[in-house]
């Protein structure tokens, strides 16, 4: 690559990184030198960039930069390849740069001026196409075109290279750097006179690329600005470009093409006229091989090669299209021709002595349509066919040459285009999705049927038809009552209980049966959060650009970088959990880590964050995770490993149950609270201070400072009811009207809406008017307690009477009066003071950790501009594509923890639209950790981590989840956890089975079952787990668990009914759903199917079943019909259970309860 041309000797070669051999030859140019140099990895030669010693290092480093930033986003066939950018043993940065042959300039002297046409079709059209790729994909300008830094490789395909100067349009301001800017940078004769506005950076490309085309359309040296006018007179040019070029170089910038999208329209647009008005043809000379003739003369019957030749003539001479064709990945230049008539194929190569003519060796006939469909895809162009040979072999062989250019060039759009379609497609799948989801909300509305409720004050517990999720919890819901609507939120979900919070309408009115129906606006708005993540990643607004390429292709990740051993010396990890740790401290941009139950996985996330926060000073984490005991559990074991969670910030609400405690303390409000408690200290200390300064009383002040407050208050506080009163006056005229429908049995969803929205505004501001309230009443109190006439005042309620008081006693001097007017200033910024999004960010500024659910940290105000370090995500198996998109798209890197093999996220019916349009187990299903682990196009080996030894299950329950589940890869090291149950259970692993009973079958309940005879057994199991702790005097943790509500149900009735016999047991009942991350010392699995169809219903889910078997910690306990289980329809994963329990005695048992 040649740069310019200063060139020095260099002593002896080195080699960088271990990978590049540096030649002796150095060339030094503009703000860095160059280096030819050899790739030991790729086997070829590349360019080493370095900033110069001498110069001004600052511009040169922002330079270096801002060349680095962007050709790293700018991956284009006429843009230099980014190799690498790295140190040097002594510190200095360098970047490797794909190698080029000589620049343009070089070129041109060597070959001389160029035609228009010739021009066009080898050099402009794809330094154009660079450069509106830059513009429009990346919003980066060049700012600095001229012919030494465009450049060709050995193939002749030009490569734009020196993005020093370049600019991220409309992102980044004109930084200065020591005192200087890049605004003025410029090559005489190539740049516009005028600093960059800003505005028109983009025309400046333009300027740019019109000076290249004159200097190789004349093919001289242009000397200066001056005489790039006189060039542009000599150059030969057609027509209509003569304008364009002329408009491009004006010296009134607005004048020029706004950008070089629409300057290669505008060339485009004269080409095509040129074609058109002059009749132009490009001369194309054609043979014929005599097999072709042969056949096609035979084909349709004619008597001589002079017929067919005619014929051939004739059938190209209306319409014809041009397309390559080549096998597999044949070089272009080595490929044939296919020429496609009205209704005929014609397939040759290039030929003859000079390459002037195309032979055509294959004719095939197509049917109409086929022929149109190859024409509307192929190339047309203005084409004068004839088979006598060419009077200037010389002219025919370069038009030939050009044709054939210019047909590469448009097979090499249509693939980009094509592989744009083929990598978009996901993003579409996910946009697809969520449109589904939003339309499933509305049509379904996600109906809980509640058949009764009870009623205490503001909460209403409903007791539903059937069990709810527990994921319900925090969703905004209302209660149709008589055409009236109850809106409120779900506070808590216990199987087919759910308690209610009413925040607007009145609770009296909810019917004792009815539905409690999704508040769709709300849904939709947690919906709209996803949305905005896909579009931001789509379109390169996220944290790190280089997400949407890793999401489209993640093989072309880059792999972590090796981590300095001190880094690792404090970590108690040992084994594989420190290997993994190793290699999550070097993610350069992405690491996957399977971790399968009792792995370890939060001890591992823990130490991640520990270590790599203490690697990175200054720098954030944003930890997620897709449930709240997950993210908990990860927040205290941080805590415990480093100063007790004051640098982490929790992301949630106050009154989420799902919350723990020790993470409520860490909350985003409280934390905000405290800091705004701080800050109104150190305000009023500092006005105390300057006041007494000033001579005025400190009472005084303090008192002033209290009415200030409580007067600012009142008047908000009044504000505030105002717009409540005109809210809730509106919701009422609104639900007349939708009352009056209700009683001709009509529901107006438009009506329903506008209720909705309404109703969120008066909530909104009740609670406004709750904390204002409650400040009153602070500021009351204080004053009741203070010195002086604080206790008179403290009853007052008018504001005005509040402001007199200050005027007649807060009077006397300048200073008295100074004060009071910082008084107000000072009380009405305290009034706001971690009020607004502005103090979120500025608390979330402060933190090291930032910890929320996946969906939760979109729904802060303040932080949505916030970007991240590093996102680490847990339970990421369990979250959909687009609710992990959220914390990803505001994070630079990436680290994804789950288990693939377990339950995946939970997704509802699909829309028939979205099933037409996307594969549902390609697009839609797939997670992103699946996307990551799974498949030919998953991360790179080093970008990806297995936890293979887990340390809950006792052996023989891991070993059974191992062979069942994991392939045999699982490792299960603990023998026992100390705890002796033998006494009563016959083994760890045991299958009480129901088959030989006769009352075995399950009950049928709507959509749901549940089996009764495993309930009792489950009782007798429970009676005989209380006999032998008892006996040890031992304490154990018991989870009875069944994939249906129904049985869960029944279970919970009978263990709260006999909860007093088993004092030794600490006993949860729950869906095999909601127990997924959680374990216990004995889980007891009820079956619960039974019947002589063979059928499962979800039992056949592999996932579904290994969260059940994976729970238990010393005991596994199964019951249910074995017979049925081995031979129910497939698929059918319990036979592998049953066939390891079988073979395994000893360790496991299979029989009937004794």
């Amino acid at each position: 690559m040649e740069d310019a041309v200063t060139i020095q000797s260099v002593d002896s070669p080195t080699i960088l990184g271990n990978r590049f051999v540096l030649a002796n030859e150095l060339r030094e140019g503009g703000m860095g030198s160059i280096q030819k140099a050899y790739d030991v990895l790729s086997q070829e030669h590349v360019a080493i960039k370095r900033m110069l010693l001498q110069g001004d290092p600052e511009r040169q480093k922002t330079s270096f930069q801002r060349e680095a930033d962007a050709l790293g986003k700018l991956e284009h066939p006429n843009i230099v390849s980014l190799v690498k950018v790295d140190q040097d043993l002594e510190g200095r940065w360098y970047l490797a740069l794909e190698w080029l042959e000589e620049t343009i300039e070089a070129y041109i002297q060597r070959k001389g001026a160029i035609p228009w046409n010739g021009f066009y079709t080898l050099i402009g059209k794809p330094v154009l196409d660079a450069l509106v790729f830059a513009q429009t994909r990346h919003q980066i300008a060049h700012r600095d075109l001229n012919p030494r830094n465009i450049m060709m490789t050995g193939k002749e395909v030009p490569k734009i290279t020196d993005y020093g100067i370049s600019k991220v349009f409309g992102r980044d301001p004109w930084m200065p750097v020591a005192g200087k800017t890049f605004v003025d940078a410029r090559t005489p004769g190539f740049s516009p006179l005028e600093a960059d506005d800003g505005v028109h950076t983009y025309g400046r490309d333009c300027f740019g690329f019109a000076a290249v085309a004159v200097y190789c359309l004349v093919g001289r040296t242009i000397e200066g600005d001056v005489d790039l006018g006189v060039a542009l007179h000599e150059a030969a040019v057609p027509e209509g470009i003569r304008d364009i070029l002329e408009r491009s170089l004006s010296e009134d910038r607005r004048k020029r093409p706004l950008d070089a999208k629409q300057l290669r329209l505008e060339i485009e647009a004269v080409e095509a006229r040129r074609a058109v008005d002059i009749g132009y043809k490009y001369p194309c000379f054609l043979d014929l091989t005599s097999i072709a003739e042969e056949r096609l003369a035979e084909e349709i019957s004619l008597d001589d090669g002079s017929a067919v030749r005619s014929f051939i003539l004739q059938e190209l001479s209306d319409v014809h299209g041009l397309a390559l064709h080549r096998y597999g990945d044949q070089d272009p230049s080595k490929s044939s021709l296919d020429i496609f008539g009205s209704s005929w194929r014609f397939r040759g190569r290039i030929t003859g002595r000079g390459k002037d003519t195309i032979e055509i060796y294959d004719c095939r006939e197509l049917d109409v349509a086929t022929a149109a469909s190859k024409r509307e895809h192929a190339l047309r162009l203005p084409l004068q066919f004839s088979f006598t040979p060419a009077r200037d072999p010389i002219v025919a062989a370069d038009i030939l040459l050009e044709i054939w250019q210019r047909v590469a060039d448009h097979e090499n759009s249509l693939s980009q285009e094509r592989q744009a379609a083929r990598n978009e497609r996901i993003f579409k799948a996910w946009k697809g999705y969520l449109r589904d989801r939003v339309r499933f909300e509305i049509e379904r509305s996600s109906v809980m049927h509640f058949t009764s409720r009870k009623i205490e004050g503001n909460k209403v517990t409903f007791v539903l038809d059937s069990a709810a999720s527990a994921d319900g919890v925090g969703e905004e819901r209302l209660v149709r009552a008589g055409g009236r609507h109850v809106f409120g939120t779900v506070r808590k979900v216990v199987l087919d209980q759910v308690v209610f919070e009413v925040q607007s309408g009145v609770a009296d009115l909810i019917p004792r049966k009815g539905e409690l129906i999704l508040n769709t606006v709300a849904a939709e708005r947690s919906l709209a959060n996803q949305n905005n993540a896909v579009d931001g990643i789509m379109y390169g607004r996220a944290a790190n650009e280089r997400l949407k390429a890793i999401l489209l292709d993640p093989s072309q990740a880059r792999p972590p970088s090796a981590v300095d051993q001190k880094h690792l010396s404090e970590s108690k990890l040992e084994g594989e959990k420190l290997a993994v740790l190793k290699q999550a401290l070097g993610t350069n941009e992405v690491l996957a880590i399977a971790g399968p139950p009792g792995t370890g996985k939060t001890d591992l996330i823990s130490e991640i964050v520990v270590r790599w926060l203490a690697m990175n000073p200054g720098k954030r984490i944003l930890l997620s995770s897709q449930t709240h005991t997950a993210l908990d559990e990860a927040i205290e074991r941080i805590a415990g490993l480093v100063g007790d969670g004051e640098e982490i910030v929790r992301i949630g609400r106050p009154d989420d149950e799902r919350i723990s405690e020790f993470s409520k303390r860490l909350l985003l409000e409280e934390k905000v609270n405290s800091w705004a408690e701080q800050v109104r200290a150190k305000a009023e200390q500092n006005l105390t201070e300057w006041a007494v300064a000033k001579g005025v009383d400190r009472n005084l002040v303090q008192l002033g400072m209290l009415v200030e407050r409580l007067a600012q208050t009142i008047e908000r506080r009044q504000e505030v009811e105002l717009r409540l009163e005109d809210a809730e006056q509106l919701i009422d005229r609104v639900e007349e009207v939708s009352e009056g429908r209700h009683r001709r049995h009509e529901i107006d969803h438009e009506l329903e809406e506008k209720t909705v929205v309404l109703g969120d505004e008066i909530t909104l501001l009740k609670n406004t008017r709750r904390a204002l309230r409650t400040e009153e009443r602070t500021i009351r109190d204080q004053l009741r307690s203070s010195v002086d006439m604080g206790p008179d005042i403290a009853g007052i309620r008018d504001p005005e009477e509040l402001r007199e008081w200050q005027d007649l006693y807060l009077q006397g001097s300048p200073a008295i009066e100074a004060c009071k007017d910082r008084l107000k200033l000072l009380e009405g910024w305290l009034l706001k003071v971690g009020k607004t999004g502005d103090f979120n960010a500025a608390v979330v500024n402060d933190a090291r950790v930032i910890a929320g659910t996946c969906v939760g940290v979109a729904g802060v105000r303040g932080i949505e501009d916030v970007q991240f370090d590093l996102c680490i995500v847990d339970e990421a198996s369990k979250a959909t594509a687009t609710e992990i998109l959220i914390p990803m798209s505001k994070s630079k890197k990436w680290i994804v923890v789950g288990d693939p093999e377990q339950l995946p996220p939970f997704f509802e019916d699909f829309g028939d639209e979205l099933l037409e349009q996307f594969d549902e187990e390609e697009d839609i299903r797939p997670t992103i950790l699946d996307r990551f682990l799974k498949g030919v196009a998953a991360l790179p080996a080093a970008s990806r981590a297995e936890m293979r030894v887990q340390h809950r299950m006792v052996a023989p329950i891991g070993e059974l989840v191992s062979h069942c589940f994991y392939d045999g890869k699982l490792k299960s090291p603990i023998e026992s956890h100390g705890l002796d149950l033998s006494g009563k259970l016959p083994a760890p692993v045991t299958w009480y089975t129901t088959s030989a009973e006769k009352r075995r079958e399950e009950q049928r309940h709507a959509s749901t079952f549940d089996n009764a005879l495993e309930a009792q057994w489950i009782k007798r199991i429970l009676d005989d787990l209380q006999a032998t702790t008892e006996q040890n005097c031992t304490q154990i943790t018991v989870a009875v668990i069944a994939g249906y509500s129904r049985q869960v149900g029944r279970l919970n009735l009978m263990t709260r009914k006999y909860a007093g016999d088993w004092p030794n047991l600490s006993i949860v009942c729950n869906t095999v759903d909601a127990f997924q991350g959680k374990q216990a010392d004995v889980c007891i699995y009820s079956v619960v199917r039974s019947n002589l169809r063979k059928q499962f219903g979800f039992l056949r889910e592999k996932p579904r079943l290994n969260v059940a078997l994976s729970r238990a910690k010393s005991a596994l306990i199964i019951v249910g019909d074995h017979l049925f289980c081995q031979t129910a329809k497939a698929p059918n994963p319990f036979r592998k259970v049953i066939e390891w329990v079988e073979a395994h005695p000893g360790e496991c048992h299979l029989g009937p309860l004794q």
